[in-house]
């Protein structure tokens, strides 16, 4: 297994994030799926099998950015991904959306098989039928009672409820000689615990969801645990696997990132890669279709995300004034000229050719 080293710091303020550092080609796109999917090996470099869960969330990981690489949907569409609601397992995975499940307000029907290589449509079926699967049913198993509940959180019953009561009277006897920020900071870990405690009442209707994508807890939100994934969350899982991806390449001296630094590329700057690649080598007759899916328009697509260099956009009109020959009036006096023919030699012509 290739590793993903944790390399990513995110204190660095997004406003502080120049385009340069964002900018990927599609090429460069590919190259971080392929290798987020060495990621997913059930063994580290030093041999040792990793656990379940690291397992989990590299399949996750390697998933979205494999979908935003191809289909360059609209994070919001990705999150919400719902079995049997948005995503449907026939005819090559179709995506249904409504108006109310994008921001353009429109309806959007296509296949996934049709965009995704085959090896990702084969993964995003184990991941379906074995990661995710496991996950949600290991998860209602545990919602049964308070107890195993808050044991798949990573928590203890008895000792939670001990700390929610040990900190509520903190709280209350001593608010006068505690200082601001120690009041402040007993008063989230208590909101957090109760927070742990309270989402066994919503995990019943949570499970009832067949979300494609979820939070798996870690060392805050635990309480999220098998929710959807929020904006936050998903935007650091996408900036954070790129980052460390291409800080991997880098190290590992791979052509196209060769004296290049790790980007910071974010989900919604997929549509710009996306975009732009199509408008270098995409076929112009499949621009509509192509914006369908990605759900906006051509011109919107010019507009805000085509990232062509001006000169790029204009160097298809050197020589504008020669007449246009697409070889259709070549064909045509080679018919023409044919038919002028006796048969005999006619068809002695035709066989030569």
């Amino acid at each position: 297994m290739m590793g993903l080293s944790h390399k990513y710091d995110d204190s660095k303020p997004s406003a502080r994030i120049k385009k340069q550092d964002k900018e990927m080609t599609f090429e460069q796109c590919v190259e971080v799926v392929r290798f987020l999917r060495k990621c997913c090996a059930p063994y580290a470099n030093n041999h040792c099998r990793r656990s379940d869960m690291a397992v989990m969330r590299s399949w996750q990981r390697y998933l979205i950015i494999a979908i935003l690489t191809y289909c360059l949907l609209r994070q919001r569409e990705i999150r919400e991904l719902e079995l049997g609601r948005t995503l449907f397992r026939e005819d090559g995975y179709r995506i249904i959306l409504g108006p109310e499940d994008n921001k353009t307000g429109d309806d959007r029907d296509f296949r996934l098989v049709d965009l995704l290589p085959s090896e990702v449509i084969n993964d995003l079926n184990h991941w379906l039928d074995h990661w995710r699967a496991n996950f949600i049913s290991f998860a209602r198993q545990a919602v049964k009672t308070l107890d195993t509940w808050i044991n798949f959180l990573g928590y203890d019953r008895g000792e939670t409820e001990k700390q929610i009561k040990d900190l509520s009277l903190e709280i209350q006897t001593k608010q006068n000689s505690l200082g601001e920020i120690d009041i402040k900071k007993a008063q989230r870990k208590l909101q957090s615990l109760q927070a742990v405690v309270n989402s066994w009442h919503n995990a019943p209707s949570v499970l009832q969801k067949e979300y494609v994508f979820l939070i798996f807890g870690g060392t805050t939100g635990k309480a999220s645990k098998c929710h959807p994934l929020s904006r936050e969350n998903f935007r650091d899982l996408v900036v954070s696997a790129v980052y460390n991806a291409t800080s991997a390449l880098i190290e590992l001296e791979h052509p196209l990132f060769k004296g290049l630094d790790p980007k910071h590329t974010n989900p919604h700057f997929y549509r710009n890669i996306g975009i732009t690649h199509e408008r270098r080598h995409g076929d112009p007759s499949k621009r509509e279709a192509f914006h369908k899916v990605i759900g906006n328009s051509p011109a919107e697509g010019d507009k805000t995300y085509n990232e062509m260099h001006p000169q790029e956009k204009t160097v298809k009109a050197t020589g504008w004034w020669k007449p246009f020959n697409d070889g259709s009036d070549t064909i045509s006096q080679i018919q023409m000229l044919l038919e002028q023919l006796p048969p005999e030699e006619r068809l002695q012509r035709i066989a030569v050719r």
